[in-house]
């Protein structure tokens, strides 16, 4: 049996803002990609359940496939504040907020979102 000190745990304040932010990015954008379209019905009863106040414990795997829309499609590129929103989502639904392999984590994701806008802003004469 596991001890309780190594189990994961939702910070349910930073989970329902993460929540609240992919949602209303996968709004935004859902019109216009099929693949944020996909993303959203493939999350939409997790976001539910998240913002019904029903989620109790850490969720592992079951929002597995969309992670290939975000990471493997266009998105990463075209939508970069959707893939940060996503990995945010993603390290609060599971608990893995707390901790300092997390804040390494973090800082990656914010160095690279950081990268893409550049490079977006390179290539369109910004």
């Amino acid at each position: 049996m596991t001890s309780d000190v190594y189990k994961n745990h939702l910070n349910f304040d930073d989970l329902r803002k993460s929540t609240e932010r992919l949602e209303m990015l996968l709004n935004k954008y859902r019109s216009e990609s099929k693949e944020a379209e996909a993303v959203y019905k493939i999350l939409e009863p997790l976001l539910n359940k998240i913002k019904a106040n029903q989620l109790k414990e850490p969720v592992e795997d079951s929002f597995r496939s969309s992670g290939y829309y975000i990471y493997e499609t266009p998105i990463a590129e075209l939508y970069p504040d959707l893939r940060e929103a996503y990995s945010t989502f993603c390290i609060d639904v599971k608990g893995m907020r707390e901790g300092p392999i997390n804040t390494k984590i973090r800082e990656t994701i914010r160095l690279a979102l950081e990268a893409a806008r550049a490079k977006r802003d390179a290539e369109q004469g910004k």
